[in-house]
């Protein structure tokens, strides 16, 4: 997704091809040759659509790095060239989404520093605090993804024969549903959700389970925060620094941490209340009036100057 701005106005651009192939990335290219004037945002992954955009007018938002660590090969070098590299050098304005983000930009490009800035991502504003107590016989547990590095391959076992059900957003390899089974879980698996489904997941939830290998930015614990659910995430970058002592920290390699993390929630209902009072606090930080303000700010500094002299 791209966005063009204009003084009072603004649109979205949606390329009318997907990024599937080397062929459908240039006929996207050649479709926003046409785009010239006006200051462009790209906020999603495209981030090769800087190519055929005025370098001087053009922000790029980049989320994060998992490509890097999910291919490999010449295949890995190919999308670091096209989806990084090249667009890096293609714009002046760079936002990422936390500051372990914009170090490994920093670190994989040699991007200068003072071209990156960092802007949270908001909210879900409609989320709000709901009672938290693990009432159930059986606390419902929510994990959110199941790309490898959701890290469900050793959540699955660290939960075995503790008496939970697990809700588990995302579409189940075959390898997943095999250790669910082996290990003898109540679990459903939830696909194709829209914004409502999954704050009803939140709301329904006793506790949210997060223990990530790698992340960008780590949306979901600031949408557990703002549910009022207590947290159970890895004790690295950018989970601590978003989390801060809001969060039951764990290591993601270990099987037994994350269990004993989960155990150490379920029982304790103080702790469990601690927590939930400091995420409440933390998620203010991310209302997204004030990361929207952030944005405006940046975009009226392109646009104050690509506005040509009179």
């Amino acid at each position: 997704m791209t966005s063009k701005m204009k003084p009072g106005e603004q649109n979205a651009i949606s390329l009318p091809f997907p990024s599937s192939n080397i062929l459908y990335i240039i006929f996207n290219l050649i479709f926003l040759k046409k785009y010239r004037s006006g200051v462009y945002h790209i906020t999603g992954h495209v981030h090769y659509a800087a190519l055929a955009l005025p370098k001087e007018s053009t922000i790029l938002t980049i989320h994060d790095l998992v490509f890097l660590n999910t291919y490999r090969g010449l295949r890995k070098l190919v999308m670091k060239w096209l989806f990084l590299d090249l667009p890096i050098k293609r714009v002046k304005w760079i936002t990422t989404v936390s500051e372990k983000t914009k170090q490994e930009i920093i670190h994989y490009c040699n991007c200068d520093p003072k071209k990156i800035i960092v802007i949270a991502n908001p909210v879900d504003a409609l989320l709000q605090i709901t009672n938290t107590e693990c009432e159930n016989l059986r606390p419902v547990l929510l994990f959110l993804g199941t790309k490898q590095n959701k890290n469900l391959e050793n959540t699955i076992p660290a939960l075995f024969q503790l008496n939970i059900q697990l809700r588990i957003v995302g579409e189940l390899t075959s390898e997943q549903q095999c250790l669910l089974e082996k290990y003898e879980l109540d679990y459903v698996a939830l696909t194709n959700l829209d914004d409502d489904d999954l704050r009803r997941e939140y709301y329904n939830c006793n506790i949210v389970l997060f223990p990530s290998f790698y992340e960008g930015f780590g949306l979901p614990i600031i949408e557990a925060f703002s549910a009022g659910k207590p947290v159970v995430t890895s004790s690295i970058a950018p989970m601590k620094d978003i989390a801060k002592d809001a969060a039951m920290y764990v290591n993601p390699h270990s099987i037994s941490s994350i269990r004993s993390a989960v155990q150490i929630l379920i029982s304790n209902s103080d702790l469990r209340n601690e927590i939930i009072l400091k995420g409440v606090e933390v998620v203010k930080k991310y209302n997204a009036d004030l990361i929207l303000d952030e944005y405006r700010s940046l975009w009226e500094k392109v646009m104050k100057r690509n506005i040509p002299a009179s």
